[in-house]
Parts: structure tokens; C-alpha cells; sequence
């Protein structure tokens, strides 16, 4: 669907959400043209139609999506007439192949760091892979609590540091998607049962 993005910006705007990078861009050199680009994840159209103010639908389909983005935000008012944010309402849907990617990413550094665990990585090690990986700012809080919603890790209310965040959450999927044995492992640990 057409997303425009009615901060307009000389060159446009990219935004990155999960791993796609969306340029909202005029389709000519007019400086007046809408900013548009083509969303396709509904996940990231929920997302950037629920931002009122640099966000809009574009054509019948945006226009009818926006109408529930709106809907949504308004059924998620309280009794204070607040309207709750896209964090304080629903968290993202992470799919489980970004997550898988996030523990291969997570493996592959232990095993070049030569650490057994996840919390033995360093603060810089895991922000970086949360950031290449899931396109996560390391440093904030929000976003990595809607990351935990997603996946439907609790993240202990008593930590505060956003390093230590995201090496919990990173332990907690480990333990929550464990890697699968590969078909040749299960076959080197029968011929040694054997010997």
C-alpha cells in the first residue's frame, strides 16, 4: 500500500523497520509532491499509520487502513481521554526467521568470542547485533520493550540499563527457540554410543 510521509525532507526519508528500509520519496523533482513509498508489510503499515503526525494513507486502500489505524488508537483511549501509544497498546509481531537469525547472529559471535553464553558477550557486541539484525536502537527502551512484547518475553522490571535488557532478552530466546540438533550431530552421537 502507499504510505506518504508528510514531513518532507530534501532527498526524502528512510525508515527502517525490521529488515526492510522504506524511502518515502516525491515521484518527481516538485518539491510540493507527496513523499510516497510502497509498505507491503502490514505489520509496518499498522505501524507507520499509527504516527498521526508524519503519516497518512495514500489512495482507497490507505485510506481505508488509516480509518482503522485511527480506529485502533481510539479504541485504546482510556477513561482520561489518553491515547495509548503503538507501545502501550500492541507490541510488533517478530517473526520467528528474525528471531532465528538473531541466535544464529548470537552463535556465530560466541563462537568467535570463544564465550558458552549469551551474557558473556560484551554491552557493544549485543547492541550492535540487535541493531544489524532487527534494526533495533540498543539504546532505547521502548523499542526494546515492544522487541520483548514481540516475542513475548517479560523483561524484569528491575533493569534498567538497555544493555542489560537485551542480553536478558537474548538469554530468554535462547531458551525459548533452542537451536534444533542438525541431522548430522544425531548421527556422530549414535556411532559413538556404539564404539
Amino acid at each position: 500500500m502507499q504510505i506518504e510521509c508528510t514531513i518532507k525532507r530534501p532527498g526524502g526519508s528512510k525508515v527502517q523497520l525490521g529488515k526492510n528500509t522504506y524511502h518515502f520519496k516525491p515521484k518527481d523533482d516538485h518539491p510540493d509532491t507527496p513523499h510516497v513509498a510502497e509498505v507491503t508489510d502490514e505489520a509496518h503499515c499498522k505501524r507507520l499509520l499509527s504516527i498521526r503526525e508524519a503519516y497518512r494513507g495514500v489512495g482507497k486502500e490507505g485510506e481505508a487502513a488509516q480509518k482503522q489505524a485511527d480506529a485502533a488508537l481510539t479504541k485504546g483511549s482510556g477513561t482520561d481521554g489518553h491515547i495509548k501509544s503503538p507501545e502501550e497498546m500492541d507490541a510488533d509481531v517478530v517473526s520467528e526467521e528474525t528471531v532465528q537469525e538473531l541466535l544464529e547472529g548470537a552463535d556465530e559471535l560466541m563462537a568467535a568470542k570463544k564465550k558458552t553464553s549469551a551474557d558473556q558477550l560484551t554491552n557493544k557486541d549485543v547492541s550492535d547485533l540487535f541493531k544489524d539484525i532487527v534494526g533495533l536502537n540498543p539504546a532505547n527502551k521502548k523499542e526494546i520493550s515492544r522487541f520483548a512484547a514481540g516475542v513475548e518475553v517479560e523483561l524484569p522490571s528491575t533493569m534498567t540499563q538497555p544493555a542489560a535488557l537485551l542480553k536478558y532478552l537474548l538469554v530468554k530466546l535462547a531458551e525459548k527457540f533452542p537451536a534444533e540438533e542438525s541431522e548430522e550431530d544425531d548421527g556422530a552421537e549414535e556411532s559413538d554410543e556404539q564404539e
